[in-house]
């Protein structure tokens, strides 16, 4: 699996069932089952990477969006990526 970093390029990833109930995202992999629920700030996230972006320009987005900081806004990010990549929601390539 592909190491995430700041650096790396994050997309959704094509072949998953996603629709919005009462302001909030659901994501379902149509092959595992599995599904997330998406608030805010994952619902933002979410639909930032329709097209390929950079972690690193996320989360300037994410700070200028919400009321965190840099470094928690970034530690956030990265691990909310990485769950959504363990479950073959994302794809993540180098720049």
């Amino acid at each position: 699996m592909y190491e995430l970093s700041l650096e790396s390029q994050v997309k959704q990833k094509e072949g998953h069932a996603a629709c919005e109930l009462d302001g909030e995202v659901v994501l379902m992999n149509l092959d595992s089952g599995r599904y997330f629920q998406l608030k805010e700030t994952g619902k933002a996230i979410w639909e930032m990477i329709a097209v390929p972006k950079r972690v690193q320009d996320l989360c300037v987005d994410l700070t200028k969006r919400f009321d965190v900081s840099e470094s928690n806004c970034q530690a956030q990010t990265l691990g909310f990526l990485k769950a959504l990549h363990e479950q073959n929601f994302i794809d993540v390539g180098d720049q």
